[in-house]
């Protein structure tokens, strides 16, 4: 499940400040922008692991977007299903809807990781696009948008939704 960059980033930034491992990590914003950049991150670098997730998409992966499943959820389950070699009635299209709605998840402590030990906040926080406006500055966009300029240029098809 692929997730435009700039809400990844504030989602990302809220996990590090919740996790026990990361210390828990007291860094503020700013330098957190500067470490995913930077790629130093637990999990890498997010430029070079979209990039290759994304060329290999025709080798028995199937790729989705996070913007999608809170769009048209049903849609994107249907996906799953005939990625999977599935059949799904609507009986079971509706209940699958039903179990994996974002409210729903978050409620749920076995998926939303609130009994997890280490963890220290709820892993699904706001499930919205375009939640990065409340963390950018009008700088720290404009840098991001040239770095993902030129970092991203090899994979033009990319596309992602940020409203």
């Amino acid at each position: 499940v692929f997730r435009n960059p700039k809400d990844t980033m504030v989602s990302y930034f809220h996990f590090y400040k919740g996790v026990d491992d990361y210390g828990p990590w007291k860094g503020d914003w700013n330098t957190f922008f500067q470490m995913f950049l930077e790629g130093h991150t637990v999990a890498g670098d997010w430029f070079q692991v979209t990039k290759a997730w994304w060329t290999a998409k025709h080798s028995r992966h199937l790729c989705l977007f996070f913007e999608d499943l809170l769009r048209q959820p049903k849609d994107e389950i249907k996906k799953i299903a005939e990625f999977s070699g599935k059949t799904l009635s609507q009986e079971d299209l509706e209940t699958i809807y039903s179990h994996t709605r974002f409210e729903k998840m978050k409620a749920n402590p076995s998926t939303n990781y609130t009994q997890m030990p280490g963890i220290n906040f709820q892993f699904m926080r706001k499930g919205q696009i375009g939640d990065w406006k409340n963390y950018f500055t009008v700088a720290q966009n404009e840098l991001f948008e040239s770095i993902y300029a030129e970092r991203m240029k090899d994979v033009p098809d990319l596309k992602f939704t940020y409203e």
